[in-house]
């Protein structure tokens, strides 16, 4: 129905997790859900950030739901760490995988194909609210994404 169209679209603007437990809990919440759904072993390291503004946590969560995506879909990896990190004028989010890799700067420069839209989204996604994402990795290597975004 159209109620329940809307209400879909209301809970994607804003995912009800942050609301009712706070950026901290609701990442550890999805990490936890997603490592059920997937079998991927997700380590989260976090800590409790106090008051963010609403679009740096759903930056953030955003962020974390396209980079296991990503991690499921093409790493082929075993388990993923994820650490939240903040300090008063900044907030960082990194997830790190012990998958396949990849050459950074060959998959940077061809950011437009298929198997990189996730990437250009994630990075898209931290520049919206002033921040910027560093891509580490090497092939055979796994990844490391770190959101860094200033408050």
């Amino acid at each position: 129905s159209t109620l329940d169209q809307l209400r879909t679209i209301a809970h994607d603007l804003r995912p009800a997790a942050l609301g009712n437990l706070g950026l901290d809990a609701a990442l550890r919440a999805f990490c936890r859900s997603f490592a059920a759904r997937t079998q991927l072993t997700i380590s989260y390291v976090g800590q409790q950030l106090g008051d963010l503004p609403e679009a740096v946590e759903i930056g953030l969560f955003r962020f974390l739901q396209e980079a296991l995506t990503n991690v499921a879909r093409h790493a082929e990896a075993k388990s993923v760490t994820v650490q939240l990190l903040g300090e008063q004028k900044y907030v960082n989010l990194s997830v790190t995988d012990d998958g396949l890799g990849f050459d950074v700067s060959t998959r940077l420069g061809h950011l437009q194909e298929e198997d990189s839209i996730g990437l250009v989204g994630m990075k898209e996604r931290i520049e919206s609210v002033g921040g910027h994402l560093t891509i580490l990795s090497e092939p055979g290597n796994g990844v490391t994404l770190v959101a860094w975004i200033p408050l």
